[in-house]
């Protein structure tokens, strides 16, 4: 089954994060399934914005309502779930404040620059060696995949193995359709199931989250 890509991503998101006019970072939210200690989490997770100082907390800007968000990391109450596409730009405000309404002209706010990408060490790049000792002796997919095929080119054994003869005693399971009746429904199943869903196994609710349903229900 093949992936989706960045852009079918961005369309299944109801909430959009913006710095400045680039959008930046999104979530797909819905019956309060993500708190705002969940978004904070994620966003430091993924993100590495230049903070002006130990006071400034980071904070999102309703761009339509002007309410704001602390993004606290001990805030467990629900992030709010909108009705369409909410925009939210990333802003640093000043504790001193405490005004819920807020606008980017505020002196208590402060425009947050475009953040970089946090780079995990956990992360290895595909066809990157590890300098990790540890990690040396696993061999790279390309060279794995290599050897895998090396093996099955080698010649085979003239002596089966006791496994191979033990499966020759077993008996031969009915064929119930031939190979090439069988062909048009493997190729067609992953089309038919996403064709025929009713319900997603984790919200039960059975709408598609990507407009052109063609990624399944969410």
């Amino acid at each position: 089954m093949s992936g989706i890509t960045k852009e079918q991503r961005i369309q299944s998101w109801n909430v959009q994060i913006l710095v400045g006019r680039k959008r930046i970072a999104g979530v797909y939210q819905r019956d309060n399934l993500l708190s705002v200690a969940d978004i904070a989490q994620e966003l430091e997770l993924c993100l590495i914005f230049d903070k002006p100082g130990a006071p400034w907390q980071p904070a999102l800007l309703d761009d339509e309502s002007k309410h704001l968000i602390i993004l606290d990391h001990q805030n467990n109450l629900p992030f709010p779930t909108p009705d369409g596409l909410r925009d939210y730009t990333y802003v640093f405000h000043s504790p001193q404040c405490s005004r819920d309404l807020h606008s980017l002209a505020d002196p208590c706010i402060r425009c947050a620059t475009l953040p970089n990408r946090r780079a995990d060490p956990r992360y290895q790049e595909i066809g990157k060696q590890s300098q990790d000792d540890r990690l040396s002796m696993v061999p790279l997919r390309k060279v794995a995949t290599l050897k895998r095929r090396s093996t099955s080119a080698s010649p085979v054994s003239q002596s089966p193995s006791p496994t191979k003869m033990s499966c020759l005693d077993e008996p031969i399971p009915r064929v119930v359709i031939s190979p090439d009746e069988a062909r048009p429904f493997i190729n067609d199943f992953r089309a038919n199931v996403l064709a025929n869903w009713c319900t997603c196994v984790i919200s039960g609710k059975g709408e598609s989250w990507f407009r052109s349903g063609i990624v399944g229900p969410a």
